[in-house]
């Protein structure tokens, strides 16, 4: 499905401009017939997760996995950054 592919660009943009030196990331995708989730976790230069709000990119994203009644949710863990994804997929036959 193209929109995970470019969830998963967007992940990695944010990872890019946002993480921690080393940029230190994970991310895990799991997808089957009926949904995806996706989860990233990286890094956090210090002091920017309290000042960070989503931006552009990570709002259109959110706002497509919940069009389609998926969730997108954010959380900080300690001086990481957490981004959790499902988006439920519609197979048509």
């Amino acid at each position: 499905c193209a929109q995970i592919e470019y969830i998963c660009r967007e992940l990695l943009a944010n990872v890019k401009k946002h993480a921690a030196k080393p940029k230190e990331y994970a991310m895990n995708v799991m997808l089957n017939d009926h949904e995806c989730h996706i989860t990233c976790i990286n890094s956090a230069r210090r002091g920017i997760l309290s000042n960070l709000q989503l931006g552009y990119g990570l709002r259109f994203h959110k706002m497509l996995a919940e069009r389609v009644g998926g969730t997108f949710k954010v959380i900080e863990d300690g001086d990481s950054w957490i981004i959790n994804v499902h988006v439920p997929l519609h197979v048509e036959k």
